[in-house]
C-alpha cells in the first residue's frame, strides 16, 4: 500500500544521512519531493474511494448494526487517511462484537498511524488477549508502537514471539517476516548491545527480501 512506501521512503532516508551518504539539505529536498508524493497519493486515494464510503453509508443506514459494513467503510476511511472517522466505525463496530481480536487490531492499526502509540499498544494487547497464539502481525505491530516510544527490550520480545509464532504455525516466510527479523536485528545492533545476534537477525532479513537490511550490515557487522 502507498502508505507503507512512504514510511519505508522515510527509514531509507534517516540511515543515509545517519551514516553520512547524504547531506542534511539533500533530506530536506526530498522530503519536500515526498510530501508532494504524499499528496498526490491522497488525491488519488480520495477520488477511489469517496464514492466507496458513500455506498457503505447508505448501507448501514439500512442496516445499521451490519458490523462488516462498518469495518468495510472504516477501511476505505483510513485508505484515505480520515483516521478518526475510521476510528469511530471501528469502535461502532466493536459495540456489537466486542470480542473481535481483528477489530482491535485494525483499530490499533489506526492509532499507531495517527501516532497515538499507547493507545495503539492498548488494542493491540486486547487483541492479543481474544487470540494469543494464531497472529504473528499482533505482536509485531505492538512492538512497532514500543519501538516508537523507545521501548527497545519490549520491542524485542514483541518481535521475538511474532517470529516464533510464524515458525510454530509453519507460515511462508516472507518480506513480511523479513521486516521483522530487520527491526529486531536493529533494536540488537543500535540499542540492546547485541551485535553478533542483530547481525545475524539482519542478515536473515536480507535474505528474505528486505534489502534495506544490508546497508546496516555494511555499515554495522563487517
Amino acid at each position: 500500500m502507498e502508505l507503507i512506501s512512504i514510511k519505508t521512503t522515510y527509514l531509507t532516508l534517516f540511515f543515509f544521512v545517519m551514516g553520512g551518504a547524504v547531506s542534511a539539505q539533500d533530506m530536506n529536498r526530498v522530503k519536500n519531493e515526498v510530501n508532494k508524493y504524499e499528496n498526490e497519493i491522497h488525491e488519488k486515494l480520495l477520488n477511489k474511494y469517496q464514492d466507496s464510503i458513500l455506498i457503505k453509508t447508505k448501507e448501514i443506514e439500512k442496516r445499521p448494526k451490519d458490523v462488516i459494513l462498518y469495518t468495510d467503510r472504516a477501511q476505505f476511511k483510513f485508505y484515505i487517511w480520515d483516521y478518526y472517522g475510521a476510528i469511530d466505525d471501528y469502535t461502532t463496530a466493536l459495540s456489537f462484537w466486542p470480542n473481535c481480536a481483528t477489530l482491535y487490531f485494525l483499530r490499533g492499526d489506526v492509532k499507531f498511524f495517527q501516532k497515538e502509540y499507547m493507545n495503539a499498544i492498548s488494542d493491540f494487547t486486547q487483541a492479543i488477549k481474544i487470540d494469543p497464539n494464531s497472529r504473528p502481525h499482533y505482536f509485531s505491530e505492538r512492538g512497532d508502537s514500543k519501538l516508537e516510544l523507545e521501548d527497545y527490550r519490549g520491542a524485542y520480545l514483541d518481535y521475538s514471539k511474532a517470529i516464533e509464532l510464524y515458525s510454530s504455525l509453519k507460515l511462508e516466510q516472507d518480506y513480511a517476516l523479513g521486516e521483522i527479523y530487520y527491526e529486531r536485528g536493529w533494536i540488537q545492533v543500535y540499542y540492546l548491545e547485541n551485535k553478533e545476534s542483530g547481525c545475524l537477525d539482519l542478515s536473515k532479513a536480507g535474505e528474505l527480501g528486505y534489502s534495506l537490511a544490508y546497508y546496516d550490515i555494511k555499515n554495522k557487522c563487517n
